[in-house]
């Protein structure tokens, strides 16, 4: 019995073992289940467009319906435009576009919104122009501007409005035009809320009375620059009208008058009995060319004055016009043997050339006689100063005043210790002014102003090796203004004083010249 119960014990004890393994190895064979896996994720929005500061939710919806992990991220192409928190929520932060991406944890599934956000409205409560209160110069177009409150509104269009546009023309942008001498409101309109805005502008013309110069390829008056760049410099002729040329046209009092292209002038040019002259010399010295241009009739005519060749040079320092349009240009012609002959031409208003020699010709260096300056009065009587003789005691020239080629008297024979052109002649009346740069002992330089034989200013260099050299000007009352600079290179002043007093100075690269006065 007890052998029976042990051999049915044994059996049983089998058949468990044996379950075991079979449970063992069914194990191995079929893994646990993960759950259902993501296939593709879609956003609520494919594009939302926002206003700054607004939010709006977006929703995600991950496939298929029964994924066992539908856990998701959200992400912002650019925060600075628009964020995104972990529910969707998405805010504009300011004007721009981004991209809101979301993107399954399981798989790596995504799927994109485009984000455009708009300015926030910000409502105009006010204009004002500004300056307020302007002056114009005609053929100089000055822009005015708007300023808004608050700085930041949404919309800052505005229309612009002449009260009268035969004094001044604005612009749809705000630039005025003076048209001619008055007073005219420029009035700016807003497009919301039609806020309005004036300025009060002043239109003057050109030829207003006062001292012009060009320095820097710009056009001063009284020290002012006027804004407008020419490459010549500005002439006034004998009746007070002011010529200059800018932009390819010709001015005369400000007016555009004839449209011509300057290519070469050297920077000489003069104005007379209607007529713009500018003044062409060629590389190597050997041709004069005048261009007469006449602004009324709008024609123009090349003259040549003067042909040499390589060797036989010419060389001009001064020009001026009188009021019947006959041009004069000062300087000297050396010859192959190098002997300097100072000269006078004459282009007259039938366009003849007439030449007229100051020197014997027994000059033997190149740097020697020469008709430095000329100017002409309203009785049509030629002044000119004219360098002669050869290097004397000091190294100095002589300097004689010549009235319609005749000599009138030895101004002096102490001029600089340098030789380039550093006297100028201006007329009024009968009286003859003119400015002389001298050597007054000690190496130091000065401007001596001459009225006639005697002087009436002596301007000084400030130290040793200065120099002091420069045009003058005078007007009917006896004002006497002239240009020049002392010192050197970098360190270098350069000044236009009026009665021997510093009238205007600067320390600009270039200096102040073909200085003029319009009463």
């Amino acid at each position: 019995m007890k052998r029976t119960i042990s051999k049915v014990a044994a059996a049983i004890v089998a058949v468990v073992l044996s379950s075991a393994t079979l449970v063992s190895c069914g194990h191995e064979e079929q893994p646990a289940d993960k759950g259902v896996p993501v296939t593709g994720v879609s956003i609520s929005k494919t594009s939302l467009s926002l206003v700054e500061g607004d939010s709006e939710t977006l929703t995600s919806s991950v496939s298929p319906a029964d994924a066992t992990n539908k856990n998701v991220k959200w992400s912002s192409s650019n925060s600075s435009i628009a964020t995104v928190d972990g529910s969707g929520k998405v805010t504009a932060v300011m004007a721009g576009s981004a991209t809101i991406t979301v993107a399954t944890v399981d798989g790596g599934k995504t799927a994109n919104c485009s984000v455009t956000v708009t300015a926030k409205h910000v409502p105009l409560s006010g204009i004002a122009i500004s300056p307020a209160e302007t002056e114009v110069t005609i053929g100089t177009p000055s822009t005015l501007t708007v300023e808004y409150t608050p700085k930041n509104a949404s919309n800052k269009k505005v229309t612009w409005k002449s009260s009268d546009e035969t004094i001044a023309k604005v612009s749809s942008s705000g630039v005025v035009d003076g048209i001619k001498e008055g007073t005219a409101t420029i009035t700016a309109t807003s497009e919301e809320g039609e806020l309005k805005a004036t300025c009060t502008v002043k239109v003057s013309a050109i030829t207003k009375a006062g001292v012009y110069w060009t320095q820097e390829d710009l056009i001063f008056r009284d020290g002012k620059n006027l804004g407008i760049k020419t490459p010549v410099t500005v002439s006034i002729d004998l009746d007070g009208n002011v010529y200059y040329y800018s932009d390819d046209n010709i001015y005369v009092n400000g007016v555009p008058s004839y449209q011509y292209s300057i290519r070469s002038s050297r920077d000489y040019t003069s104005a007379g009995g209607g007529y713009f002259f500018v003044l062409d010399i060629n590389d190597n010295n050997s041709e004069i060319s005048v261009y007469k241009l006449d602004p009324k009739k709008r024609t123009s005519k090349k003259l040549s004055v003067y042909k040499g060749s390589r060797k036989n040079e010419i060389w001009v320092y001064d020009m001026t016009a009188d009021s019947k349009g006959n041009l004069y240009l000062a300087g000297n012609i050396t010859r192959e043997d190098d002997v300097d002959i100072a000269t006078l031409w004459k282009l007259d208003s039938s366009d003849k050339v007439t030449t007229t020699s100051y020197s014997d010709g027994t000059g033997t260096i190149k740097i020697g006689p020469a008709v430095d300056a000329v100017a002409v009065n309203k009785n049509g009587d030629v002044f000119c100063l004219v360098y002669e003789g050869n290097f004397g005691k000091g190294g100095y020239y002589k300097i004689n005043l010549y009235k319609n080629g005749k000599k009138q008297y030895q101004v002096t024979e102490l001029n600089s210790r340098s030789y380039s052109q550093k006297c100028d002649i201006a007329v009024i009346g009968s009286d003859v002014y003119m400015s002389i740069c001298e050597n007054i002992g000690s190496n130091i330089e000065a401007i001596k102003v001459y009225k006639n034989k005697n002087v009436i200013h002596t301007i000084k260099g400030e130290e040793e090796g200065d120099t002091v050299a420069g045009d003058i000007a005078v007007t009917s009352k006896g004002d006497v203004y002239c240009v020049g600079h002392t010192g050197a290179g970098s360190e270098a002043k350069y000044y236009i004083w009026k009665n021997g007093e510093p009238f205007y100075t600067t320390n600009k690269s270039l200096a102040p010249h073909c200085m003029s006065v319009k009463e």
